[in-house]
């Protein structure tokens, strides 16, 4: 078995022992200045910059932007659908007042045929009954 092997295992069951070996690579790396700047530089590729920041606050604020003016275009859609609704409702609201007008008229109609006919059978069944 290779060195690197055994120490690797013998670092998993010993906590203690793999605190001390990492130890020991950090103290070796800081004192070793071009592998500090390299561990430094690769560090600072992952650091997000005032200029990153900045550049995701404008995304941010463009797609806020955008998604405002697609919301008032809908809100704006759905105010002329609304509007078109209420229209339909006021023309329904309308007809049927006029039918309601209409079936009166078509009652009493009914009712000025009907009663001068219904007062003469009722005349005549009492000309028959009552002597």
């Amino acid at each position: 078995m290779a060195v690197t092997t055994k120490l690797i295992e013998e670092m998993k069951k010993d906590k203690e022992l793999e605190n001390e070996f990492l130890t020991f690579i950090a103290e070796r790396i800081s004192l070793r200045p071009e592998i500090r700047k390299m561990m430094i530089s690769a560090v600072l590729r992952e650091v997000a910059t005032k200029e990153d920041m900045e550049k995701l606050r404008k995304e941010v604020k463009d797609d806020m932007d955008k998604l405002r003016i697609t919301m008032k275009e809908e809100m704006t859609r759905l105010d002329q659908r609304i509007s078109s609704l209420e229209q339909r409702v006021s023309s329904l609201e309308q007809r049927m007042s006029k039918i309601e007008g209409q079936l009166s008229i078509m009652i009493k109609m009914f009712i000025a045929f009907n009663v001068p006919i219904l007062v003469g059978i009722i005349g005549i069944l009492l000309r028959t009954y009552i002597p």
